[in-house]
């Protein structure tokens, strides 16, 4: 990977993620139950609350994304970004299923909706790097 362009770097990821899309597909009933536990802890050390606005980076097929729309409910927002266009299609279904699509939306790192004034990733308590909230104007 020497002499790669940061460009080339993630492009190289995304075709990756695109690559392997459909191996989450298949497996995502399983990591939706087996990873229950992991999700609500990432939404519960963010302290997500009723009416927050969130930022997930990183979404890939929607977890924790989807469970912090639910938890900030209708009032609140989830913005889930990611680089692969094939994992944001497997996210997107899973935002009609669970019927939270008036509040999470999920795009591309370059889609305009992912535009915003600043990013705070904050560090917890234990000094490993928490979940990032957005600060929109």
């Amino acid at each position: 990977m020497m002499g790669q362009t940061p460009e080339q770097i993630i492009e190289g990821q995304r075709q990756d993620w695109n690559r392997v899309a459909g191996g989450w597909e298949k497996w995502d009933r399983f990591f939706d139950e087996q990873m229950a536990f992991f999700n609500h802890r990432l939404v519960a050390d963010a302290r997500l609350r009723f009416g927050m606005r969130v930022l997930d980076l990183g979404s890939g097929t929607g977890y924790p994304a989807l469970l912090g729309a639910q938890t900030v409910g209708p009032s609140g927002s989830v913005i889930g970004l990611d680089l692969a266009e094939q994992m944001l299609l497997l996210a997107r279904g899973q935002v009609a299923r669970r019927s939270v699509h008036h509040h999470a939306v999920l795009a591309d790192a370059n889609d305009e909706q992912a535009r915003h004034d600043a990013i705070n990733p904050r560090s917890d308590r234990r000094g490993r790097e928490g979940c990032a909230t957005s600060s929109i104007a």
